[in-house]
């Protein structure tokens, strides 16, 4: 499933299938991790969408991995948002 990257003002800037993903919405919870492998893409404030559904979410912290053979994964956590 694709995701589009919007910036903070929510201009499309691109959209992936390369990503993986904890979405949680309801009355307890409204929170996310996405995560892809490879540079840095999305910045706080940075927002994403998946096309035809209610999910999406604004980009709160950005945390970059490097595992022992040097691959670079990104998490990116934040709020979600419905509608």
């Amino acid at each position: 499933m694709d995701i589009v990257i919007l910036s903070a003002d929510g201009r499309a800037v691109m959209q992936t299938a390369d990503w993986d993903g904890d979405i949680a919405y309801g009355d307890d919870e409204n929170r996310f991790t996405i995560s892809r492998v490879g540079g840095d893409v999305l910045v706080r404030g940075m927002r994403w969408q998946v096309d035809g559904t209610p999910y999406s979410g604004i980009v709160d912290t950005v945390c970059p991995t490097v595992s022992t053979d040097g691959v670079t994964t990104v998490s990116y956590k934040g709020r979600t948002v419905q509608g």
